[in-house]
Formats: C-alpha cells, structure tokens, sequence
C-alpha cells in the first residue's frame, strides 16, 4: 500500500488512553526492512474450469499442517490446495496453521456469494 499504508493512521489522545495499540518494534525500517507474517495461512481462491480451487502458503517455522473449516462446521486437516464445492448462497471458509508443538497460528477467512 505504500508508504503511508493507504493513508491509515490512528491518533493517540485521551479519548483512546489506555487502548492497547499493536506496536510494532522490528524491523527497524518497515518500509526497505523484511516483515515476514509467520504462523499465517496466506489464501489464494481462483476458478479452474469452472470450479473454485483454494491454494494456502504459509512461513510457519515447525509447520505440521494446515487446518480449514468451512460454513461454520468442524475444523479439519487439509492438503495445501484443494476443490471447495459451493452452491448457491454465502459460503465462509476459515483456515489456519498448526505447527508440530500443537500452536495454532490467526485464522485466515474468506468469504463468498455464489450467485
């Protein structure tokens, strides 16, 4: 997004005094400095032939597995890419790491309106 990540900024006064505001100290110099996000489950949805195919990356170190659950349902192991079949209506899809230790990493969503 740039250097001024979108034209974002959040002011710190006495109205938000005593929020907890996410700091970020490394790297030093965000803008030329490498940030990698470790533990996320990076999506990627696409159509192939007319059915959408899910692909996830990932800079989780142990990484073990990745974990999915879609439309509110149990959570499951799954391969790193794979076919989600929807129909008509919103679907949800969440996903997320989990390293060898049994450390989840943040949900990942994306949400859908097929029509």
């Amino acid at each position: 997004s740039g250097i001024d990540y979108s034209g974002m900024f959040i002011v710190k006064d006495a109205l938000c005094d005593g929020t907890p505001w996410h700091t970020r100290a490394l790297p030093e110099h965000p803008a030329t400095d490498p940030y990698f996000p470790l533990g996320h489950a990076a999506l990627n949805l696409s159509v192939e032939d007319g059915k959408l195919r899910v692909g996830m990356k990932t800079l989780t170190p142990n990484f073990a597995r990745f974990e999915i659950r879609k439309d509110g349902g149990d959570r499951t192991p799954c391969a790193e890419a794979f076919q989600w079949d929807v129909v008509e209506g919103e679907h949800h899809l969440e996903a997320r790491t989990v390293n060898s230790f049994g450390v989840t990493g943040p949900v990942s969503t994306a949400e859908i309106l097929v029509k």
